[in-house]
């Protein structure tokens, strides 16, 4: 009598074991799907602003043109242009910190904050564009100040 209490008792547990183990399961496995579709989408926009502003530290504004949506390209005319103006207002970030990330479809919007030439802090904003699989700046405020 025992062994079939057992045995009727046990059967329910047995499936609610389960199903435990398979709602777990497809909780762990779908936040690790979120997890690698926000690094894919998250991930791509600021390691894109990071090069932007890597190549304007490093004064090479050539690389920064190219990383430049042609849209963007056409506003500013030439990398000379770009290196011009953040020569002229001393614009070049030494250091900044990334504090928010938007992203709507195509557009992107980074901001944090910036450490300029000769010591001042700011701002900065850097909008993007989604070209295929690639993000490109599509315009750059540094320390208020619209580039160009």
């Amino acid at each position: 009598m025992r062994n079939l209490i057992a045995a009727i008792v046990g059967v329910p547990l047995l499936a609610v074991g389960l199903m435990t183990c398979l709602c777990v399961g497809c909780i762990v496995f779908g936040a690790i799907g979120i997890g690698q579709f926000a690094f894919e989408v998250f991930g791509a926009v600021p390691e894109a602003t990071d090069a932007f502003l890597g190549a304007l530290s490093s004064s090479d504004y050539d690389r920064a043109y190219n990383q430049a949506s042609s849209e963007y390209q056409a506003a500013l005319g030439s990398a000379g242009v770009l290196r011009d103006a953040i020569l002229e207002y001393n614009l070049r970030p030494t250091r900044w910190n990334i504090n928010n990330i938007n992203i709507n479809n195509d557009r992107g919007r980074v901001s944090g904050s910036a450490a300029f030439d000769g010591g001042r802090s700011g701002d900065f904003e850097v909008r993007l564009r989604q070209s295929g699989e690639t993000w490109q700046v599509d315009g750059v405020t540094l320390d208020g100040r619209a580039i160009p």
